[in-house]
C-alpha cells in the first residue's frame, strides 16, 4: 500500500488527490484489515445472521458471500470491520433478507431476527482504495474526482 501512495504521490496529477492522513492510515492496519479491504474494492460482502435484536448479538451465521476463513473466522471478520468502521474507510448497512424469497425452508427461532449485514467501502474508503491499493484506481477514479 506505501509503494502504491507513493507512485500516486510522484505523479502530478494524482498528487494533489491524496489526504495526509494515507499513511498514518496505513501503518495502522494489519495484513488482514489490508486484504479485507482490497476485498471490497473487488465488491461489497454480505453476511446473513440470525442476531438476537435485543442485546444486538450475532446467534448463528446463516450464509455470506465470502470465505470467513480468509479473515480469521466470522469473530474475527467482525473485528475487522468495526475497526475499520472506526476509521471511517468501512460502513455496514443492516437489512432484511426477504424469508419467503431466499429462506422458504429456513426456521428463524422464536425471538431472533434474520438480517443481513453487508460490508462496503465508505467514500472516504473508496478515496483511500484508489490511492493504496494496486488496481483500484481505474474503477474508484471517480472517488478522487476523475471520470
Amino acid at each position: 500500500m506505501f509503494e502504491e501512495l507513493m507512485a500516486k504521490a510522484i505523479d502530478k496529477k494524482s498528487a494533489d488527490k491524496l489526504s495526509p492522513t494515507f499513511p498514518d492510515i496505513i501503518r495502522s492496519l494489519s495484513p488482514l484489515q489490508a486484504k479485507l479491504i482490497k476485498s471490497l474494492v473487488q465488491h461489497d460482502q454480505f453476511a446473513d445472521v440470525l442476531l438476537e435484536p435485543k442485546q444486538n448479538l450475532i446467534k448463528q451465521h446463516v450464509r455470506a458471500n465470502f470465505s470467513y476463513d480468509e479473515f480469521g473466522g466470522p469473530d474475527h471478520h467482525l473485528t475487522l470491520i468495526q475497526n475499520l468502521e472506526q476509521k471511517t474507510l468501512v460502513a455496514t448497512i443492516s437489512s432484511r433478507p426477504t424469508k419467503e424469497g431466499e429462506y422458504p425452508d429456513f426456521e428463524i427461532p422464536e425471538g431472533l431476527q434474520l438480517v443481513r449485514m453487508t460490508y462496503r467501502l465508505t467514500m472516504f474508503g473508496k478515496w483511500f482504495a484508489s490511492a493504496c491499493v494496486q488496481g483500484a484506481m481505474p474503477t474508484l477514479a471517480w472517488a478522487c474526482g476523475g471520470v
